[in-house]
């Protein structure tokens, strides 16, 4: 991982929205069975510069979590910390920025298809912080001088989906099976993956030498080597705790978006029901725990459709590229923004991925 200069290449978000938490400055966990008191202290969440922050791809402040580190390797962990962060946020000051948007702080599992979690989005243990980002300690600290500087945070908080935990056992043998079967001349070749099989408006469905049997157990993996094992807490851990569907194949019909796994094998969470909904607040109750509400500035969900202009790019990219690039999504930003004040555009959205410099490039009005 590169060393942090004025060269370095942020990750530079404007515009986007939250719900958000307790006083600037204040970073205490509530006592133990109280509800944390949450306000917001922005006037409009567009006026606010949000660098969002790819945390393992940030800075390495504390080389005692660069477990499974391998540097150079992008599809692993590249060692970027909170304390990283902690130790430049002069930097980001400097930049303007008024709020820090991180990745997601949750224990997560290790790693899935030879990728490893470096994101932040697979999540296992919604009561655990990362312990390749940190300690809840050090994320109070991150927070604690992000609020002496008059910045706020932002944490990412995934509500659609864990990661993969579990699959679908569609033929009844106790283990997870990928098959494939037809001939291409005179069937199709179809693929089944039980770790992600196709939507059923039904349920996933099991099958036996007789024909369909129902809907499939859902079966969760234990493997503690890759941390691949039973959410917590609660309902997440268990298969009431999830729609069962199968994968979104049309994202046009809205049961399959509303119910639907995310295509990977990313099992769509019941959010619907008052358990998983209690789960998800009881780590900012418990005085153990996370206490989401009291340790940030501001929060934000996913999935919600809110004003938002960000860019992503590699940290290998040429400074001409990533001033060019900052240029061209701010004036696309501007464009954008008129446009939807005008009401000549409800909702406009690219994406792309992939290209030379630029990793990720998104904007979405509405």
């Amino acid at each position: 991982m590169k060393s942090m200069k004025t060269t370095a290449l942020p990750a530079l978000l404007l515009a986007a929205a939250a719900a958000a938490a307790p006083e600037v400055g204040c970073v205490q966990v509530p006592v133990d069975g109280q509800q944390p008191q949450l306000a917001t202290h922005v006037q409009d969440w567009r006026d606010e510069v949000i660098y969002q922050v790819l945390v393992d791809r940030y800075a390495n402040g504390n080389v005692n979590n660069d477990y499974k580190v391998q540097a150079g390797a992008l599809a692993r962990y590249q060692g970027g910390d909170w304390r990283g962060m902690r130790e430049h946020l002069d930097y980001a000051q400097a930049l303007g920025v008024t709020t820090l948007w991180i990745s997601p702080v949750v224990k997560n599992v290790e790693t899935d298809a030879d990728v490893d979690a470096y994101h932040g989005y697979w999540a296992q243990d919604l009561t655990e912080t990362n312990p390749h980002f940190g300690d809840l300690a050090e994320l109070r600290a991150l927070v604690a001088a992000a609020h002496e500087r008059g910045m706020k945070i932002v944490l990412d908080i995934v509500t659609n989906h864990m990661g993969q935990v579990f699959f679908y056992d569609i033929n009844l043998n106790g283990k997870a099976d990928i098959y494939i079967g037809g001939t291409g001349s005179t069937s199709p070749v179809t693929r089944v993956s039980e770790y992600d099989p196709d939507y059923d408006p039904r349920g996933v469905q099991s099958s036996t030498s007789l024909g369909e049997a129902g809907r499939a157990p859902m079966l969760f993996i234990q493997d503690p080597s890759i941390n691949r094992v039973p959410p917590k807490p609660g309902i997440l851990g268990t298969a009431a705790g999830y729609h069962g569907f199968g994968r979104i194949l049309n994202y046009d019909v809205e049961k399959q978006r509303l119910l639907g796994d995310f295509p990977g094998g990313l099992k769509d969470v019941a959010t619907e029901l008052p358990e998983k909904v209690n789960s998800i607040l009881w780590i900012r109750r418990h005085k153990d725990t996370l206490a989401f509400g009291n340790i940030t500035g501001a929060m934000v969900f996913q999935g919600t459709l809110l004003p938002a202009i960000g860019i992503l790019l590699t940290p290998w990219a040429p400074q001409k590229e990533v001033l060019a690039g900052v240029i061209i999504t701010l004036l696309a930003a501007a464009w954008l923004r008129i446009m939807a004040q005008r009401g000549q555009l409800r909702v406009w959205h690219l994406a792309i991925n992939g290209s030379l410099y630029v990793t990720y490039l998104a904007i979405a009005l509405g």
